[in-house]
């Protein structure tokens, strides 16, 4: 049989060839030398065969990155049996599901325990086992037996190429679950090819940062190093940790990692802003699932001073299909996915004609066929018969193949794209017995709690609204891949975009994570967007709550904002485009105001905040200080927000927002659109509104139109909208009109006279100071 063609025996020959290295680095506290490791597999393998697993049994395990997990995934296909390897997150309902649907006989968890698997397991009846490693001398205890077993029992087990090792939960983008079986073989056959194409050795490190339970990060990561005899790291707080792990990279002294793109742009967000020394040994560094924005390759590789290896994946292949070349091996293709990795990789038509590497070509379905590659989905027999031709596995990527360059890959099949994350071994199941879930991830924050569940909480808020969807970090990352910032401050930074199949136009905010109140007007963004719409709002496409990020995906507004116009340097707008503005600006207040169920109020008019579509239509965004109230009730805010300049007197002094403190801005918008003057000017020492009144009084308004549209605009619509802007910054908050009775002057259906305006400057109780200071504008 030959132990080279079973990854038992693969383990079994890096144990007697480097018996004295380490294996596994377990959270920090101890390490295992690679014989070590031989030695406790087998006995927690004889543990399991006396707790009653047998040749064929799927054992389910629900383990974060730890010891105990590579041991009994070990121990449980070194009996023969099936190793199923699930979320420890999912919810109750979704430990039911694949708990089910893979016909467990027995779930392994951790001391520390997992109430849902727990709860599941026992609806249906599966015996739980309980297990733990005390210490780098002691051995795995189960739970369920205190009968020291012998290790001769499993000198008389012989692993044979074709025994069932993994079972794993995979499906395509349209379809429901799909059981997959990876034999000893494919398990073997890619680790040989993963080692051979990294050119892995003893001497090699890595850091796991992927969870275990996903394909790649047990393949790649774990059992090709193993394998190779090199050393592995369990991360020091047993998942993944931003904060701590380049640290891990360095004590360690690691040679290589793997991770996907989200985590790679995670990993090298954290550095730049927080620099630590460089791993010095780093070789190389691999990323898998989607294809990482070529800037950030280049970041990568700048900063920690090694190449990047980007892999061409898939779960059927046991994960690694293609591959870069190392740079000694040769030179990397833009286009391209990489070489084949250790097996046959043709395009084929739709009548199954093959086509090898060829110079030139036109792009075909790509298949593969060699020792990696599943024999095929368990008890589908019609899946099966779609999913092979000719004894070559499809697999849904199209594109042609170049001697000299390997796969470039040009698109995915749409009903055979494998949705891969790195948080979610298992694709969400469909159908009637299929459980509600989200992608959620365990990434740590800096502050050493889980982002998991604010995340998860979020995600159970935003549920309850349609519109908006809810992207992955990742999609994200692909949708703004050149990183075109189009504008920054405070709240974070803007991206422009394109997401999706129809190359959607975006513009993606990423919030400044970093404090409760980002995280406060993410929230107030999502739920208040989610239940507006309105032809002069900014829509919102999308938000995405993962990997400690917070991030806006709305509609591209090609025009950028109405501050850009007036004072920034865009486009000068002339009097009909700026009447046609505010006019916009006055709907999207009224729709707020008075047509919701519960009125809105935005708490933020201001210029920057109304943006333009390719026609020049005003769409008011930046919800995330928005306050939705109900009409009966009246508002209860108290906090101040907002920006200065554009805050009523009243707003400033109490804290306590309004409709009127809204009109209040909008009145001030609107004299920044008549007049080309901002609201704040160091040099004129006064507020807007205040110097205007002053400087031409309620009759003379029409001489203060913008200088740069010279005599072109209409005196009539000048005069209304300068007298609306004024009567709407009034500083008495009764004194100013509804945004209903300011629309109708607009519209030129009412007029506003400029005797209702009195001459000189009304004052305020709440007045501040006349001139302008670092805290308020007031009169």
């Amino acid at each position: 049989m030959g132990e080279e063609l079973t990854l038992t025996g693969l383990l079994k020959k890096a144990a007697q060839d480097f018996p004295d290295r380490i294996a596994v680095s377990a959270c920090g506290k101890f390490g295992l030398t690679h014989a070590r490791l031989r030695e406790l597999v087998d006995h927690a393998a004889a543990l399991l065969a006396t707790s009653g697993v047998v040749a064929g049994d799927v054992v389910a395990l629900v383990f974060p990155n730890t010891v105990e997990f590579v041991i009994l995934f070990l121990a449980v296909i070194r009996c023969r049996a099936t190793a199923a390897p699930l979320d420890p997150i999912y919810t109750a309902a979704e430990f039911k599901f694949y708990l089910s649907h893979s016909r467990s006989k027995f779930l392994l968890i951790p001391r520390e325990g997992n109430l849902r698997a727990r709860s599941a397991a026992s609806e249906l009846n599966i015996p739980r086992l309980i297990a733990k490693l005390h210490s780098a001398n002691s051995r795995i205890t189960l739970s369920s037996t205190d009968v020291e077993p012998s290790l001769d029992s499993m000198s008389e087990v012989v692993n044979d190429p074709s025994d069932i090792a993994l079972l794993l939960h995979t499906s395509s983008a349209t379809g429901c679950p799909k059981r997959m079986l990876l034999t000893q073989r494919n398990l073997a056959s890619s680790v040989r090819n993963i080692k051979r194409e990294f050119e892995l050795t003893e001497s090699d490190s890595t850091v796991i940062v992927l969870p275990l339970f996903h394909v790649h990060s047990l393949v790649a990561g774990l059992l090709s190093s193993l394998a190779a005899g090199a050393a592995v790291a369990l991360p020091a707080v047993v998942r993944f940790s931003v904060p701590t792990f380049l640290g891990d990279m360095k004590s360690y002294n690691a040679t290589w990692y793997t991770a996907d793109a989200s985590l790679h742009q995670i990993i090298l967000d954290h550095h730049l802003s927080k620099p630590k020394p460089a791993c010095p040994n780093l070789r190389f560094i691999v990323s898998c699932s989607v294809s990482l924005a070529p800037s950030i390759r280049d970041r990568l590789k700048e900063t920690f001073g090694a190449p990047v290896v980007e892999a061409y994946a898939m779960t059927e292949a046991t994960r690694l299909t293609a591959s870069d070349p190392l740079p000694e091996d040769g030179e990397q293709e833009p286009r391209s996915v990489g070489r084949p990795v250790g097996q046959e990789m043709v395009t084929s038509d739709e009548r199954g004609a093959i086509q090898a590497a060829m110079a030139g070509g036109v792009s075909r379905e790509v298949c593969i066929r060699g020792l990696n590659v599943t024999e095929g989905y368990k008890n589908n027999p019609k899946l099966n018969k779609q999913a092979f031709r000719f004894r070559l596995f499809r697999t849904g990527g199209v594109g042609y193949i170049r001697p000299d360059a390997g796969l470039l890959r040009s698109r995915f099949l749409p009903d055979k794209l494998e949705v891969d994350s790195a948080y979610r071994s298992n694709d969400t199941p469909e159908g009637n017995n299929a459980p509600k879930t989200t992608k959620e991830n365990k990434t740590e924050t800096e502050g050493g709690g889980e982002e998991g569940g604010l995340s998860l909480t979020l995600t159970i808020k935003f549920e309850k609204f349609s519109g908006p969807k809810q992207f992955s970090y990742e999609e994200l990352m692909i949708a703004t891949a050149d990183r075109k910032i189009l504008g920054r401050g405070g709240f974070g930074v803007v991206y422009e975009g394109h997401i999706g199949d129809a190359c959607t136009h975006v513009a993606v905010k990423v919030l400044t994570s970093n404090s409760g109140q980002g995280i406060k007007e993410y929230e107030s963004e999502v739920m208040a967007l989610s239940q507006l719409r309105h032809k002069n709002l900014v829509p919102l496409i999308g938000y995405c709550h993962e990997a400690d990020k917070f991030i806006l995906v709305y509609k591209f507004m090609s025009k950028g904002s109405l501050d850009d116009h007036l004072f920034n340097g865009g486009t000068s707008l002339n009097w009909e485009s700026r009447y046609k503005i505010a006019k916009g600006l006055a709907l999207a207040l009224y729709y707020l105001h008075e047509q919701c169920d519960q009125y809105v109020i935005h708490r933020d008019i201001k210029s920057s905040n109304v943006m333009l579509d390719e026609k020049f239509n005003a769409k008011l965004g930046d919800f995330g200080l928005a306050r939705l109230v109900d009409h009966a009730r009246g508002p209860k805010t108290t906090q101040l927000m907002g920006t200065w300049g554009y805050a009523a007197p009243e707003y400033c002094a109490t804290g306590k927002a309004s409709k009127e403190t809204d009109v209040y801005s909008f009145g001030v918008v609107l004299l920044e659109i008549g007049s080309g003057r901002r609201v704040i000017d160091s040099e004129r020492g006064l507020g807007l509104a205040q110097w205007l009144w002053m400087q031409y009084g309620p009759d003379k308004l029409a001489h203060a139109v913008d200088s740069r549209l010279g005599k072109d605009f209409d005196k009539k619509q000048a005069e209304a909208l300068m007298m609306v802007g004024l009567r709407c910054a009034h500083p008495i908050a009764t004194s100013r009109p509804s945004i209903e009775d300011a629309m109708d002057v607009l519209n030129l259906k009412a007029k506003m006279k400029p005797r209702e305006l009195p001459l000189k400057i009304p004052q305020s109780a709440h007045s501040i100071d006349r001139k302008v200071s670092p805290g308020c504008l007031g009169f």
